[in-house]
C-alpha cells in the first residue's frame, strides 16, 4: 500500500512539472513571438484606444485586449516591460491601432511622440 502512495505521489509530481514546464514554455514564447493578432490582411480591423495618463500599464494591456488589438493582456505587459527601457511609459492620447500590429509596434506607436503633437 505504501509503495503504492509513493508511486502515485511521484506521478502526480511528475505531472505537475510536466504542465508547469509546458505552460511556462508557451507564455515564454508568446512574449517573444510578437506576430500579429491577425495575419491575414484581408480580415485586419482598426480599434480606436484612449489611454489616460492615470491608467496603468495594466489598464492599457486590458483596454488594448478589450479593443481586439492584443490578444493576452498579461503577455503583452510583460512585452511592454521587456521590449522598453527602464522608465519608459505611454504617452496619453487617442490612438487608431489594428489587430495587424504586432506588440513591438503598438509599443512604438503608444510611446512615441508623432510629428503631429511635436509641431502643435
Amino acid at each position: 500500500m505504501k509503495a503504492l502512495l509513493r508511486l502515485t505521489i511521484k506521478l502526480v509530481l511528475i505531472l505537475t512539472f510536466a504542465l508547469l514546464c509546458f505552460f511556462g514554455y508557451k507564455f515564454c514564447y508568446m512574449i517573444f513571438d510578437t506576430e500579429a493578432v491577425e495575419e491575414n490582411e484581408s480580415l485586419v480591423e482598426e480599434a480606436t484606444v484612449r489611454l489616460d495618463s492615470s491608467m496603468s500599464i495594466s489598464e492599457v494591456a486590458k483596454a488594448l485586449e478589450n479593443a481586439g488589438v492584443v490578444e493576452n493582456a498579461s503577455v503583452f505587459r510583460v512585452q511592454f516591460k521587456v521590449f522598453t527601457a527602464k522608465g519608459t511609459t505611454f504617452i496619453a492620447g487617442t490612438y487608431t491601432l489594428n489587430n495587424g500590429m504586432t506588440a513591438e509596434e503598438i509599443i512604438e506607436t503608444i510611446t512615441t511622440v508623432s510629428e503631429e503633437e511635436t509641431e502643435e
